[in-house]
């Protein structure tokens, strides 16, 4: 073995030393209080609270350090290769190779041991892939009232805790963006978002879904897909998108967000196929103006209030029972649809990598329980009839119509 003592040392300080540089991109950086460092999309920079302990490997209880779980794994490795087949180079800087002394079979031991080790540590292993936690986390999308979206998303939480034997905490993040980069960086456990959202959630997490809304239409038709419309002020002078198209350098257009998949790329995707713009123009360069509202009831309010003559928005905003929700009676009495563009997703229910099959079958089961015996529930946090095991094809013209209007979905989703 030689002169073990040094090589050991040499090793260490080798590893120390070089390991940050090589680090590969799915290697998360987990600081000491359980938030990801700056470098993955983290829970705090998205506006969601911390999980001590749950993406750390040394949490504050343990008075660790910070701790690059990726790099444990090599430096653990490299230090057992190093041991047996490099050493100092004595002619100039660097590392030298040299045969090994050690048996196959006592090296073959080594290598397992250190992937046992790397195994066994909590915490180690890519973001948004770990197991299944302690707390369940429910994200729920923000829509008109976060604060009304809160209270009920909190029954929700309490009905699943009390169904599924473990402690549920709901949170409504800040931004659409928010719930992907929690799935990413495996603060969030599900999440209820729309169809964009998700697109990246899967693109970026591996995310899936499990669930989606059925929703009532006006015509009392149960549906999982659903209309955006244009919406105009009742006395607006235009008739149809015809005149939308031949009119659009005089209005000024509102629409509801980048990521809103009903207030921006369905009714972006109709003005392409109207031939009013190309696919990838900026919307500005054919109107008057254009502007992201900021959510539905922002668009609406823009038009009642003169600041805008056409939003996009979901039909549910202006017509059926939630309606009121948006916007009072008496404003909904002064705008009406001008056209619309059917076949947006519902909004669905999508859980992280790493959930087992089996938690993941109890979250369905108990969320299609909560449908059944308190529809009252799902109304409340975004006005769904019930829920319906889906599959990825509920999201296919989703992510068609992004592919059709050449939007990138990371810069949607921000």
């Amino acid at each position: 073995m030689g002169n073990l003592p040094f090589r050991v040392a040499w090793c260490v300080l080798w590893n120390s030393l070089g390991s940050v540089s090589v680090a590969a991109p799915w290697m998360g950086r987990f600081c000491a209080d359980g938030v990801p460092e700056p470098n993955i999309l983290s829970g705090r920079e998205a506006g969601l609270p911390r999980r001590p302990g749950h993406d750390c490997l040394d949490s504050p209880a343990r008075g660790g350090p910070a701790v690059d779980s990726g790099l444990l794994l090599r430096m653990v490795i490299n230090i057992i290769l190093s041991m047996f087949f490099l050493h100092p180079s004595r002619h100039g800087p660097g590392l030298a190779v040299r045969r090994s002394s050690i048996h196959p079979r006592a090296l073959c031991c080594l290598l397992t041991l250190a992937a046992m080790l790397f195994l066994g540590l909590p915490g180690c292993g890519p973001a948004g892939e770990r197991g299944d936690p302690e707390v369940l986390v429910f994200a729920f999308q923000r829509q008109a009232d976060p604060a009304q979206i809160s209270e009920a998303a909190g029954r929700v939480a309490e009905f699943l805790s009390e169904h599924l034997g473990m402690r549920v905490r709901h949170e409504v993040p800040s931004s659409y963006a928010a719930s992907v980069q929690g799935m990413v960086s495996g603060q969030v456990d599900v999440a209820y978002v729309s169809a964009v959202p998700y697109l990246l959630a899967r693109q970026d997490a591996g995310a899936r879904v499990i669930l989606a809304e059925v929703r009532t239409d006006a015509q009392g038709v149960e549906r999982t897909d659903y209309d955006s419309v244009f919406v105009v002020r009742r006395e607006s002078e235009l008739g149809s998108v015809a005149d939308l198209v031949e009119q659009a350098g005089e209005l000024r257009m509102a629409f509801t967000s980048s990521t809103s998949t009903s207030g921006h790329i369905f009714p972006y995707r109709r003005l392409v196929q109207e031939g009013l713009i190309e696919a990838g123009d900026d919307p500005k360069q054919h109107f008057r103006s254009a502007v992201f509202a900021g959510g539905y009831s922002q668009a609406l309010q823009q038009v009642l209030h003169d600041q805008a003559d056409v939003a996009a928005v979901s039909f549910y905003t202006v017509e059926g029972p939630t309606r009121n929700v948006y916007l009072p009676e008496e404003d909904q009495q002064r705008l009406r649809v001008l056209d619309r563009n059917p076949g947006v997703p519902t909004h669905l229910i999508c859980v992280r990598r790493g959930l087992s099959d089996a938690l993941v079958e109890r979250i369905t089961e108990a969320l299609i329980q909560l449908a059944e015996h308190h529809p009252e529930l799902l109304a409340e946090v975004y006005g769904a009839t019930r829920l319906q095991e889906v599959d990825e094809s509920h999201v296919d013209a989703a992510a068609e119509a992004v592919r059709f209007t050449q939007m990138e979905l990371g810069g949607l989703v921000r």
